[in-house]
């Protein structure tokens, strides 16, 4: 699984300060959300997601990929926490 705000943003061919600022966040709160710092994402993120049509829950997507990431940082397979 890809974080969630990360692939979104991506597939935007925005980058993350363009991105940001559409969003109505901080850069700092982008990038903490997409390195998976965020416990849950900012209410903002959240709104843009699902108004330009994010498939799914965009606060659950994120948080199966925090456990996710957490799992394999535990079981030490950093290749699995790649999340650019």
């Amino acid at each position: 699984m890809e974080n969630p705000v990360a692939k979104f943003r991506e597939e935007t061919g925005l980058d993350r300060r363009d991105f940001a600022v559409a969003a109505g966040v901080s850069y700092g709160e982008l990038w903490n959300a997409e390195a998976g710092y965020s416990r849950k994402l900012h209410s903002q993120l959240v709104r843009l997601l699902a108004e330009h049509g994010y498939p799914g829950n965009p606060e659950e997507d994120y948080k199966k990929w925090r456990e996710e990431i957490g799992h394999a940082i535990w079981l030490g397979r950093s290749d699995e926490n790649d999340h650019k």
